[in-house]
């Protein structure tokens, strides 16, 4: 196919695409090979301006929460670069910014005031009517939204229906239900964020989400059908063979600490620490986080000799990191609040753990997505249990062998 066969879209969505972030590796991977003057992405960040991978769009825009519209200018040599690099230098020029803001939403009390404020502040300033206008310049054949929150579902909802364009709605999370529980204004704007998802999703042409569950359930509450997508994996860049022993079961968890998942890793931690003595066994739980997140938790999560303390790992590098494991660890909240936004849920790396051929072990909510992901493809051990004693008998038959790592490993492998 030549690059005018391909229609042109438009993406719409919270934040830009870039390959060191969830959100992000989703939209990059269903858009690889997409000819990039055929793709332009509008984004609306709301403090820390990501910016995104040169690669793959042609046209990029943001929109701020006061309206201001910034086009991106890319270099075309940086077009010609990996965007590894190009993504990890834009992290490293924002990395105060954004310690400031982890500080700020750690800050529960305050972040129950901010986030609806600014909510109900971006739905009701006219960024429709910016986004129409950016809309109409771009002239798309059709959008592409990966939907968050309520504002930028009124948003992109009144800018395509006012010009007829064709939209095809992607969700990832359960934002719908449960994205407002706690907060002031809550009632709200929960009764908000239900009307206009129902306008866009029946005025939309197609409908995504993120995994086969959330597609289940949305179909049923919706009256339409959706179909489901997840970020795409290649499997030629993880080698599934056994990596050297050396007399330790070594696990890797990598990702996010924050939604309270450093609690669950602390008890994982705490439960190992009980099987390394009861069972001779040496034991090993290597975690890959970013550093500002490393150093929050850091006392909570020292339990030497067990956990091991790293640094975020580009995407790129994770295969390596992953081989070099014998358990992948995926860890959920067990905050009711938290595990009703992500019950529907299905990690991004998930399919990346599942591609590397390694056995998973999932502790959190058994009803949250991913982990009910885990479960249905045989992936894995799932666990509920969050009292050290109880979560190291959980575990510890595959801790003790490594043929049922390895089924397990061979079923996670097959469906990634």
């Amino acid at each position: 196919m030549c690059a005018a066969d391909y229609p042109k879209v438009a993406i719409v969505s919270m934040n830009p695409i870039r390959g060191d972030q969830c959100n992000g590796m989703l939209m990059k991977s269903l858009f690889q090979g997409w000819p990039r003057e055929q793709l332009a992405q509008i984004y609306f960040p709301n403090i820390v301006n990501w910016l995104p991978d040169a690669a793959i769009c042609g046209d990029y825009r943001t929109i701020r929460p006061w309206g201001k519209v910034r086009c991106v200018s890319i270099p075309a040599s940086e077009v010609q670069q990996s965007s590894t690099s190009h993504s990890y230098r834009s992290t490293q020029s924002s990395s105060f910014l954004r310690r400031t803001v982890a500080s700020i939403t750690r800050r529960q009390g305050l972040m129950n005031w901010l986030r609806p404020c600014a909510e109900l502040w971006s739905a009701n300033f006219p960024l429709g009517r910016i986004l129409e206008r950016q809309l109409r310049e771009l002239q798309p054949d059709c959008v592409y939204a990966l939907l968050g929150n309520y504002q930028l579902t009124k948003t992109v909802y009144l800018a395509c229906s006012r010009l007829n364009l064709p939209l095809f709605t992607h969700v990832s999370d359960d934002f719908v239900t449960a994205q407002y529980g706690g907060m002031h204004f809550a009632a709200s704007l929960q009764s908000l964020s239900q009307r206009w998802v129902q306008r866009a999703v029946e005025y939309s042409s197609g409908l995504a989400a993120i995994s086969p569950i959330m597609a289940e359930e949305f179909s049923n509450r919706y009256g339409k059908k959706w179909t489901w997508y997840t970020t795409g994996i290649g499997p030629s860049e993880y080698k599934t063979s056994p990596r050297q022993p050396d007399g330790t079961i070594r696990l890797v968890y990598s990702g996010n600490l924050g939604l309270e998942r450093w609690q669950t890793l602390r008890a994982l931690a705490l439960a190992l620490e009980l099987l390394s003595k009861s069972c001779s066994i040496q034991l090993r739980l290597a975690i890959y986080a970013p550093e500002s997140q490393l150093s929050a938790y850091q006392a909570a999560l020292n339990v030497p000799p067990i956990v091991e303390l790293s640094g975020w790992k580009h995407p790129a590098d994770l295969p390596r990191v992953f081989h070099e494991s014998d358990i992948l660890v995926h860890v959920e909240s067990c905050n009711p609040t938290i595990a009703a936004y992500t019950r529907l849920s299905f990690s991004t790396k998930l399919s990346q753990y599942m591609m590397a051929g390694r056995c998973l072990l999932a502790v959190g909510p058994n009803e949250a997505g991913s982990m009910r992901m885990v479960s249905r493809v045989g992936a894995g051990v799932v666990t509920d249990e969050m009292e050290p004693s109880a979560l190291a008998k959980a575990i510890e038959p595959i801790i003790r062998d490594h043929t049922q790592r390895q089924a397990f490993a061979d079923r996670g492998r097959e469906w990634a």
